[in-house]
C-alpha cells in the first residue's frame, strides 16, 4: 500500500549516517549563512580529514541547531591529507 511506502521513505530520511560539527564562517545575508565543518575518518586504513562547506538558509536550521545535508546549497567537500 502507498502508506507503507511513505513510512519506509520517512524512516530512511530520518536515519542519521554521520554528523559533522560545523562553524558559522560568514553571514552572507540576513537569510543565508556559510557553514564549515571538519571530521577525521579512516579510509583504506589511513586517517584522513574531510572538510564540508555549504551555504544554508537560516530557515532550514532546526531547533537543535542541526542542518540536514540535503538542505546545504552550493556544498563542497574537501579531502585534507
Amino acid at each position: 500500500p502507498p502508506a507503507a511506502a511513505n513510512t519506509a521513505e520517512n524512516e530512511m530520511d530520518m536515519k542519521v549516517y554521520d554528523k559533522i560539527s560545523g562553524t558559522v564562517m560568514e553571514e552572507i545575508s540576513k537569510d543565508y549563512i556559510l557553514l564549515r565543518g571538519r571530521k577525521d575518518v579512516i579510509y583504506k586504513k589511513e586517517k584522513r580529514s574531510i572538510e564540508v562547506q555549504g551555504l544554508v538558509s537560516k530557515k532550514d536550521i532546526m531547533e537543535n541547531d542541526y542542518v540536514n545535508s540535503d538542505k546545504l546549497l552550493d556544498s563542497r567537500v574537501f579531502i585534507l591529507r
